[in-house]
């Protein structure tokens, strides 16, 4: 059994000058790993002490150099690749 981490991004974004600023969240598979406490350290390590305010996007919650940099979350789940195409299908 494979596990994985899901990040959170937060693209945020204007439609029109003036207007208020939206968020848009949007989960994805940053990394998977063997077991979970792996994955679950991976996360902790990259968490930053204090998170910081950007100014026109979301938190820095994560070290720039961790593959959760543009995350403002992070979870660990059991991983499940969407299943595959159909491979050599015949009528």
């Amino acid at each position: 059994m494979k596990y994985c981490i899901i990040g959170t991004i937060n693209e945020v974004y204007q439609e029109k000058i003036g207007e208020s600023f939206l968020d848009h969240y949007e989960d994805v598979v940053i990394a998977t790993f063997n077991d979970d406490k792996a994955a679950k350290k991976y996360i902790e390590d990259s968490r930053l002490m204090q998170p910081q305010r950007r100014s026109f996007s979301s938190m820095k919650v994560f070290k720039s150099k961790s593959l959760l940099r543009d995350c403002e979350s992070a979870r660990v789940e059991i991983y499940e690749p969407d299943p595959p195409p159909y491979h050599n299908p015949i009528l």
